[in-house]
C-alpha cells in the first residue's frame, strides 16, 4: 500500500512539473511575441558569395504599417535628391516623402528598438524614419544609399556626423499596388513588396567604401500607390 502511494505521489509530481514546464513555454512565447519578437522566418537571397540581401516577412504588423502611413500622410513633400544641396529631379525620382523622428508615437519607439535588436546595433545609430509614397508612375532610378567618405560636403551631410549609412532597413507598408518592386541591377534581383516585410542590406564595407552591389531602385508603380519606410543605420 505504501509503495503504491509512493508511486502515485511520484506520478503526480512528474505531471505537475510537466504542466509547469508547458505553462512556462506558453507564457514565455506570449511575452516574446508581445514585446515584438523577430519573426522566425528569414529568407536570404545570395547572388554570389560576396553580397547577401536579407528579407524578414511580417516584421511589421498591419496595425504598425497603417499607423506609420497615418502619421505621414499629412506631412508629405516632394522627394529630393541628396546632391548639390537638396534638388528635385523628376527624371530620376518621382515620389513624396515625410520624416518621422520616432517620438510621434510609442509604437515607433518599439519598432526602432526591434530594428536595433535585429541588426545588433544601437538605437542612437539610426536616422529618423523616412516614409515614402509612390503614386502611379512613381519610381526611383537605381542609386546608392551611402556615399564615400571623401565625396564632399553632400556626403558629410548624409553621414550626419555618425559615419556612413552602414545598413539600409527598408520596410514595405502595403502591397495593394502593381509594379514597384525593389530592383538590384548589379545582382539582377527584384524584391517583391509584401505588407510588413523588411529588407536589410549593407551599403558600405568595413572601411566605409560604397559597395557597388548595394545599388538599387524602386521600379515604376503601374497601378495604385506604394508606401515604404526606410531606416538608415550609421557606423563610425
Amino acid at each position: 500500500m505504501k509503495n503504491r502511494t509512493g508511486r502515485n505521489l511520484i506520478r503526480y509530481v512528474v505531471w505537475f512539473l510537466i504542466l509547469v514546464l508547458v505553462l512556462v513555454i506558453i507564457i514565455s512565447g506570449y511575452l516574446s511575441w508581445s514585446e515584438g519578437r523577430m519573426p522566425s522566418t528569414t529568407e536570404y537571397f545570395t547572388a554570389d558569395s560576396e553580397y547577401t540581401i536579407e528579407e524578414i516577412p511580417h516584421f511589421l504588423s498591419q496595425e504598425e504599417c497603417n499607423r506609420i502611413i497615418e502619421l505621414s500622410v499629412n506631412n508629405l513633400s516632394q522627394s529630393k535628391l541628396f546632391k548639390e544641396g537638396d534638388v528635385e529631379d523628376m527624371s530620376l525620382r518621382r515620389s513624396k516623402q515625410a520624416w518621422l523622428t520616432g517620438q510621434e508615437d510609442p509604437m515607433l519607439v518599439t519598432i526602432s528598438q526591434r530594428i536595433a535588436k535585429r541588426t545588433n546595433t544601437d538605437i542612437t545609430d539610426q536616422e529618423s524614419y523616412q516614409v515614402v509614397k509612390y503614386d502611379k508612375d512613381g519610381f526611383y532610378k537605381p542609386h546608392f544609399d551611402a556615399c564615400n567618405l571623401k565625396a564632399g560636403d553632400d556626403c558629410e551631410r548624409m553621414n550626419l556626423g555618425k559615419g556612413p549609412r552602414y545598413l539600409t532597413f527598408l520596410m514595405y507598408l502595403n502591397d495593394d499596388f502593381d509594379g514597384g518592386g525593389t530592383f538590384f541591377p548589379e545582382l539582377n534581383l527584384t524584391v517583391k513588396p509584401e505588407t510588413g516585410k523588411a529588407v536589410i542590406f549593407h551599403n558600405v564595407d568595413i572601411e566605409g567604401h560604397v559597395l557597388p552591389k548595394s545599388m538599387h531602385g524602386g521600379m515604376e508603380v503601374t497601378g495604385g500607390e506604394k508606401w515604404i519606410a526606410n531606416k538608415w543605420i550609421h557606423r563610425k
